[in-house]
């Protein structure tokens, strides 16, 4: 994405005054045909002088507001902070960010989201008023909206920051499976009640994109709740509604669904568990990929497959998957996802990373040299880490205990030392059988060169640093990796 804006200069000294104008106000002079501005205006309440803001253009669905493009911008003469984005797309998100105070416990994030991620399109100018607390027992803002584009923002505020009197987990647990799949919870009737309201006021897309976050935000969740069940249904399971689609009664815009990461998220869910569950002799990555090929077509089945490989497929060996898919999907966030990807897996050396020791001092990778190694990184309160941990790596740990071809490099990424060490010993995440490691807090290129921004990442790496497997299914699973462990250094 590319920092420009339309601009028709004529005279000298109105490029002079542009020039300047830019400068202080974070804009460029040039543009190309096909850029696009949005301007966001932020008043917040309690600010100082050296204060600053931070303010994530991305995707939203395949970046966060670690990988996105970033603007950072002090408190003006006005008092309120401005941003003057320009944007090559015509729509997308954004993320507002402070950096952390007193309550940042040594986490792998210096900076807050302020609030949570917005929509943008283009012409927006809104201007935000914004109480913000931060608090060791967590942060809390509160938002006005006003200006040209805002009721789609204060519409998402709404509907999302409103407190619901039902308990939503216990009314999903009440659920069957086979017959409420897409029945609403009374939440979100209210929630979309709320939207309603402000229908006249938003775009088509606006509109839509909320609507299926609405309708799709608890359906994973209730899948997970009941997916488990499912394997005891045996000839039952040609009866379960979980391939139908939600078409027949919802009328979204294709390009709506392809934003809303719940959308995203429950198909990849429910197309998932039917693969496991109705068809058990077909590979995870192939039956969702036939189902998502064979269900939609155009944008939306591009963004589904590239998410399908941010989420499903992270092995090397899934090169020429990616290579097939860049040679029919159109879509350029699509496209720019699986090259990435494609980048990363196709890597054949890690470099010669460095971590810090328990005992103080760093170890790089090249003291491995000759072994196989398999890293795992993870941070305290990562409830994956330690399902992971406990289900998978404590096993294999115990069972390759007496193999000098193979260790376990287990890589913390928190900011706190002492955080890091009491993790170590809770033996929630980790084990004494492994080497204990932590990602220097100086650098830490390990995470930005490879793109690692969930968490546990495996990676398996043989004796020359040579990426064996990056993150797969694969390596998340006992058996699976047991066998690809055995391969590599010989039968436990």
């Amino acid at each position: 994405m590319k920092n420009f804006i339309r601009s028709c200069i004529t005279y000298t000294a109105a490029v002079v005054l542009i020039n300047l104008l830019s400068t202080l106000t974070n804009i460029s002079v040039f543009a190309s045909e096909s850029s696009y501005t949005f301007r966001i205006t932020v008043d917040l309440q309690d600010s100082k002088e050296g204060d600053s803001l931070t303010l994530v253009v991305a995707d939203g669905i395949f970046d966060n507001y670690n990988s996105g493009q970033q603007f950072t911008v002090g408190r003006n003469s006005r008092g309120v902070y401005q941003f003057n984005i320009t944007n090559e797309e015509s729509y997308g998100f954004f993320f507002l960010l402070k950096t952390r105070t007193f309550s940042y416990k040594g986490g792998p994030n210096k900076m807050a989201m302020v609030i949570e991620k917005q929509f943008w399109e283009k012409g927006d100018d809104v201007s935000l008023e914004l109480a913000y607390r931060e608090t060791f027992g967590g942060i809390y803002s509160q938002c006005a909206f006003s200006g040209e584009g805002s009721a789609k923002y204060t519409a998402r505020y709404k509907v999302f920051s409103e407190q619901s009197a039902t308990n939503v987990q216990t009314e999903l647990k009440n659920r069957s499976l086979l017959s409420d799949l897409y029945a609403l919870t009374d939440r979100q009737l209210d929630q979309l009640e709320i939207l309603q309201h402000y229908r006249p006021m938003t775009s088509r897309l606006a509109y839509d994109l909320i609507k299926a976050d609405i309708l799709f935000q608890y359906k994973k969740t209730m899948l997970d709740l009941e997916v488990n069940h499912l394997t005891d249904l045996g000839s039952q399971i040609a009866s379960v509604d979980i391939l139908r689609k939600p078409d027949s009664y919802l009328d979204l815009a294709p390009e709506a669904l392809s934003l809303s990461k719940a959308y995203l998220d429950f198909t990849l869910k429910r197309f998932s568990a039917y693969v496991n569950i109705a068809q058990k002799e077909e590979e995870l990555l192939a039956g969702v990929f036939n189902l998502i090929n064979t269900n939609f077509n155009g944008l939306l089945r591009d963004r589904l497959l590239a998410y399908m490989v941010v989420v499903l497929a992270k092995g090397k060996k899934q090169d020429v998957l990616y290579r097939h898919m860049l040679s029919f999907i159109e879509d350029p966030m699509a496209v720019s996802v699986l090259k990435r990807q494609l980048a990363i897996t196709s890597k054949r050396q890690l470099a010669n990373y460095c971590f810090e020791r328990m005992e103080g001092g760093d170890i790089c990778l090249d003291e491995f040299k000759g072994k196989v190694a398999l890293i795992d990184f993870w941070f305290v309160g990562c409830g994956y880490c330690t399902k992971l941990y406990k289900q998978v790596l404590s096993t294999l740990e115990k069972e390759f205990v007496d193999s000098s071809e193979l260790v376990f490099l287990s890589i913390n990424i928190d900011k706190d030392r002492e955080k890091w060490l009491k993790g170590v010993a809770s033996g929630e995440y980790t084990g004494d059988r492994a080497i204990n490691l932590r990602v220097n807090d100086v650098d830490k290129s390990i995470l930005a060169d490879n793109k690692i921004t969930f968490f546990p990442t495996l990676i398996l790496i043989d004796g020359n640093r040579k990426v064996l497997d990056f993150n797969s299914n694969d390596l998340h699973d006992l058996v699976k990796l047991r066998n690809k462990i055995a391969s590599l250094v010989g039968s436990k």
